[in-house]
């Protein structure tokens, strides 16, 4: 995926369960070109940053009484 800026990767994994594939192309790829950002819909526009577009990477944990902030500060020491 390294190669692919243009692509959203996706990565899922639950218990012993791991996929991996690509769901379509950033709006900022699009944009070249193609669209121009009065054709963004509103929820990409509101998360739009300079200069990577839409490009953004997220986390998501879903579980039952998980520390948030211990995941959080576990996270943080990962950054290099």
């Amino acid at each position: 995926m390294a190669e692919q800026n243009d692509s959203v990767g996706f990565l899922s994994i639950a218990g012993s369960t791991t996929r991996c594939d690509c769901r379509g192309n950033w709006w900022a790829a699009l944009e070249k070109g193609k669209i121009d950002r009065t054709q963004l819909p509103p929820e990409v526009e509101r998360k739009w940053e300079s200069p990577h577009g839409d490009r953004r990477q997220e986390l998501v944990f879903i579980g039952i009484n998980l520390d948030g902030e211990a995941l959080k500060s576990q996270i943080d020491a990962c950054l290099v």
